[in-house]
């Protein structure tokens, strides 16, 4: 989900992963080593577990694999999604007159999810309000607290992980209030009817995009530095994905993961990414677990002195990609955030008509990767990894007009 909750320190949930496929190569060679911690409250971590503890895989700077399947999936990765992969149509068109609320995050995502979920709501005829809430544990079970209060007939929430919401969930599901999820790794269970954005079933593409885009770019040469923050759970999927799938493809190459705070984004983290370079000048790719974690990292490496790619694996937003237009970023994998406020509609929709939700939670999201080929032009999220028609093809499913 491109950026959420980056000023927590405290242990939620929260973005949104995808994009590409993996073409494994031959050899294997692996030690297990740890870097030195990372300052401003970072520490480096393990590659193998992504879970945050520290390894990494290979001794030198020539990753010693193959990148000809590698390559074919970055090919693939780069072009825009044409479907929203949802093709079970609704058998009628949905009640209207529902109220939804969406707990929207204090961060400028979520202003994303709305690009979807408004215009949605106003075509099934549906109401939209919104419970907003800060970063903390407290003021997010307090924030479902008050939208079931408000006894609406369904809530969306996004990035909160289950066992710091658990006693706001009880809540909802003794009121009978279904809710859709998103960006967590959160189940499907009442009174959560869907995730929308799950990882494991849902979209596990983004990091392996990024894994391929490296394996590709020099044949695996160059060592990779990988930034995660281990406090939300669905990074760390992110991040596991990311560097299995990349020691995977180059065997040889050394894969360090480096943990840090939810707070360090965009204060110590360029900082922290800057010293790791320095330390280690055979890193050749810096990559990080959501696009905002790049904030104000090219202009801290720019004063260093010091060179190295930076990718995005999960979330990536449209001013990611104008960044790696502007040759600030390498590459970015992403998601359509507000495709995300449109899947939510369908499930509450399929939920109001009796018909199963598992198709919210299971099926795939568009996701889409961009580098130096694609990127130009792009400064909205309509323009990313999204089919051109999306309102459309939910709209057919709905009967509704739009």
């Amino acid at each position: 989900m491109s950026t959420k909750l980056w000023q927590r320190a405290t242990g939620c949930a929260c973005v949104v992963l995808v994009a590409g496929g993996i073409a494994a190569c031959g050899g294997s060679s692996s030690k297990t080593t740890s870097a030195a911690p990372a300052s401003g409250g970072g520490s480096a971590t393990s590659a193998s577990s992504g879970t945050g503890t520290s390894a990494s895989s290979g001794t030198g700077t020539s990753g010693g694999g193959s990148s000809s399947g590698a390559a074919a999936a970055v090919t693939a990765a780069l072009k825009r999604p044409t479907s929203i992969n949802i093709n079970i149509p609704l058998k009628k068109k949905p009640p209207t007159g529902k109220t939804i609320i969406f707990l929207r995050c204090s961060q400028p995502v979520c202003a994303g999810f709305e690009q979807g979920l408004a215009p949605a709501a106003k075509a099934l005829g549906w109401k939209l309000a919104n419970v907003g809430f800060q970063p903390t544990p407290e003021a997010e079970v307090q924030a479902i607290d008050n939208a079931v209060s408000q006894h609406p007939d369904g809530i969306f929430m996004t990035g909160l992980a289950r066992s710091a919401i658990q006693s706001g969930l009880a809540k909802a599901q003794a009121a009978h209030i279904p809710m859709v999820d998103g960006y967590t790794t959160n189940a499907a269970t009442p009174p959560i009817i869907a995730n929308v954005a799950n990882g494991p079933s849902g979209n596990s593409a983004n990091p392996k995009s990024i894994a391929n885009y490296i394996a590709a770019k020099n044949n695996c040469s160059g060592n990779t530095a990988v930034f995660n923050i281990p406090t939300y759970p669905i990074l760390n999927f992110g991040t596991q994905v990311m560097t299995s799938t990349l020691k995977k493809l180059c065997p040889k190459m050394q894969v360090t993961v480096h943990n840090a705070q939810a707070t360090d984004v965009g204060t110590s983290l360029p900082g922290q990414i800057v010293s790791v370079l320095q330390r280690d000048p055979s890193i050749k790719y810096v990559a990080y677990a959501f696009g905002d974690m790049a904030l104000g990292v090219p202009q801290a490496m720019k004063a260093a002195g010091v060179t190295a790619d930076l990718l995005g694996f999960g979330a990536g937003e449209p001013t990611n990609v104008e960044n790696v237009a502007k040759g600030e970023e390498t590459a970015e994998s992403t998601v359509g955030i507000p495709y995300g406020g449109y899947r939510a509609m369908d499930a509450f929709a399929r939920y109001f008509e009796g018909m199963s939700t598992k198709i919210d939670t299971s099926a795939m999201n568009p996701s889409q990767l961009f580098d130096s080929t694609n990127a130009s032009g792009v400064t909205t999220w309509s323009q990313v990894a999204t089919p051109s028609n999306m309102p459309q093809q939910f709209y057919k499913l709905w009967h509704v007009s739009g």
